[in-house]
């Protein structure tokens, strides 16, 4: 019989960063060629410099793959993978299992980082012992005019949650994949995505 008595909820025991973990940026990509360029390049010029770049071309159609490999050819610190189209959520599995990092972020071909997010990302992490980071995003329009902020009201809550989301059913304040940065430990639990659970991520 399976055993249905409740477990204490703890925190996963994460040992101190390093001074500069290698950081992984995951990033699908299909039919983002207007886009992606500008992505990467966000990328690129991190502050942070101990980072590779991960893009998973998911069968894209238009011309994004040979403007990503362009990009690849003058910088390696990007890895190119191209798949059939399989949707984004097998897009970023492929990814997370080229990657070699000790911190993961996601970033979505038609998103862009500020300068100094994976800087703060990484501090955040050693300052905090945290093994998942989530911030604030400013949503812009096509030309580059910032729009809004998200979350539009309230604020993160911070420190050891899993007990008071269980409380109430799971509510958490969520963020865009753009604004997820995770430990390799907590990252482990998560990947592969289930992508025939997410029909939202499972189709392009």
């Amino acid at each position: 019989m399976a055993d249905l008595q409740p477990r204490a909820l703890s925190p996963l025991p994460l040992d101190a960063l390093p001074t500069q973990p290698l950081v992984s940026l995951l990033m699908p990509s299909y039919n983002y060629a207007a886009y992606v360029e500008e992505a990467l390049q966000s990328a690129l010029d991190q502050s942070y410099v101990n980072l590779e770049v991960v893009v998973v071309d998911d069968g894209s159609t238009d011309d994004s793959l040979v403007r990503i490999r362009r990009m690849a050819d003058a910088d390696p610190r990007i890895q190119v993978i191209a798949q059939a189209n399989a949707g984004v959520a097998k897009a970023l599995n492929t990814a997370y299992a080229a990657a070699k990092g000790q911190v993961v972020a996601l970033l979505d071909a038609d998103d862009t980082f500020a300068p100094d997010k994976v800087q703060r990302v990484v501090e955040v992490m050693q300052a905090e012992a945290a093994g998942f980071v989530l911030h604030a995003m400013t949503v812009i329009d096509h030309a580059g005019t910032p729009l809004y902020t998200l979350p539009r009201s309230g604020q993160f809550e911070t420190g050891w949650l899993a007990e008071a989301v269980v409380r109430r059913g799971g509510r958490w304040r969520s963020m865009p994949a753009s604004a997820l940065a995770f430990r390799r430990e907590v990252a482990d639990l998560l990947f592969p995505l289930p992508a025939e659970h997410l029909p939202g991520m499972a189709a392009a």
